[in-house]
């Protein structure tokens, strides 16, 4: 019996093969189509990968031009081209933005950096100075961020912290908070410092009318409510002890309801060292 759905040729093929089915000329047409579009699609990834490898050779695309931005008044050009200068050779688009964002934070004035590339061959860096809001005891300066830095050279004159390491953002802080009310007492604030306990103290001068020469008078503030204990002084000093002819020099303000104060001996020459 012969089977109805072999192969028309007859041929006869051997036992359980399955035929297979060849592709029309519309198939193969497209086939190829579709063969040369992703032989095209590679060969433009080849040259634009080509072109950026060509261009991003430093000689190629080099760093022609370096713009600084910024209004400074202790960081100078000398310290940006030590910082930036390494990095040139990288050219304009083998340039690390982020080394260098790194590298110009490693400057103590500069406070931030924001850098950008102009085609063809620009760096523009915009630089932030930092602000010195105090002298730090052990050297350097603390900015208005409560930073601990230690440039070169600063200003001079200015109020003196001290405290630990990690102390410099408390310090900041408190000195923000402690010498308006300092000045408001007519007292001028010359050094606020902590200890490893956070027990805070000042020196604060107090300048009589008629004399150049300041008296200086030390505050124990302790480790709480530093506000509150300072407020309680400025109110006693302005009702009490500023017309007092007497020369005082130290107050404990670190009781709860109170203060205690002590005068110097009579005929002691005055502490005048801020």
């Amino acid at each position: 019996m012969t089977d109805r759905l072999s192969n028309p040729t007859g041929v006869p093929g051997p036992r359980g093969a399955v035929r297979k089915a060849v592709p029309t000329v519309t198939e193969r047409r497209a086939r190829l189509r579709l063969g040369g579009s992703w032989l095209v699609t590679l060969g433009m990834v080849a040259v634009v990968g080509y072109g950026l490898w060509w261009f991003s050779r430093p000689h190629v695309s080099p760093i022609r031009d370096v713009q600084v931005h910024g209004q400074f008044q202790y960081l100078n050009g000398k310290d940006i081209e030590i910082a930036v200068k390494p990095f040139l050779p990288d050219g304009f688009f083998g340039l690390n933005m982020n080394a260098l964002k790194t590298a110009l934070a490693q400057v103590p004035w500069i406070e931030s950096a924001e850098l950008r590339r102009v085609w063809p061959g620009r760096l523009v860096v915009t630089l932030r100075e930092r602000t010195a809001l105090a002298q730090w005891m052990s050297g350097g300066y603390v900015s208005t961020e409560g930073v601990h830095f230690t440039p070169e050279r600063g200003p001079e004159g200015l109020v003196m912290l001290g405290g630990p390491d990690g102390s410099s953002a408390d310090a900041a802080t408190n000195f923000r908070e402690l010498a308006p009310l300092v000045a408001d007492a007519g007292l001028t604030l010359r050094e606020l410092q902590t200890d490893a306990r956070r027990a805070w103290r000042m020196r604060v001068e107090r300048t009589r009318p008629g004399s150049d020469a300041g008296e200086i008078i030390e505050l124990k503030l302790g480790g709480a409510d530093l506000g509150d204990r300072l407020r309680r002084f400025t109110t006693v000093y302005a009702q009490r002890l500023a017309a007092d002819e007497r020369q005082l020099a130290s107050a404990d303000l670190r009781y709860t309801n109170g203060l205690a104060v002590r005068f110097a001996p009579a005929g002691s020459a005055p502490d005048t060292k801020g």
